[in-house]
């Protein structure tokens, strides 16, 4: 909801500002292979230990559309790993960033 602050968590939502922008550069990293306009969404955990950090992973809602998978939150994505682009961390706090490109087709 728009007057709560903070992160929702465990369930589909857009990539955070501070992930998008790292994800641009990774993604000119590598080599294009969609026929289609990505839509990235993300699922986030909150990172054992700090309040501020945030596990995060990052698939394309199109790609799941067309698998027919719904993706309700992180475990659905335990069940189809292979949907899973990037995957890492961040800290909202200290605006640090740690993500990896999970596969590259």
């Amino acid at each position: 909801m728009f007057w709560k602050k903070g992160i929702a968590t465990d369930e589909p939502t857009s990539v955070p500002s501070i992930v998008g922008k790292r994800l641009v550069e990774e993604m000119q990293k590598l080599p294009h292979t969609s026929d289609h306009w990505v839509k990235l969404k993300a699922v986030m955990r909150p990172r054992e230990g700090n309040p501020d950090a945030f596990d995060v992973r990052v698939y394309d809602e199109w790609e799941s559309d067309e698998k027919k998978v719904k993706i309700k939150d992180w475990a659905s994505l335990d069940q189809q790993p292979d949907l899973i682009q990037y995957e890492g961390w961040f800290d909202k706090k200290s605006k640090k960033v740690e993500i990896a490109a999970k596969r590259t087709a």
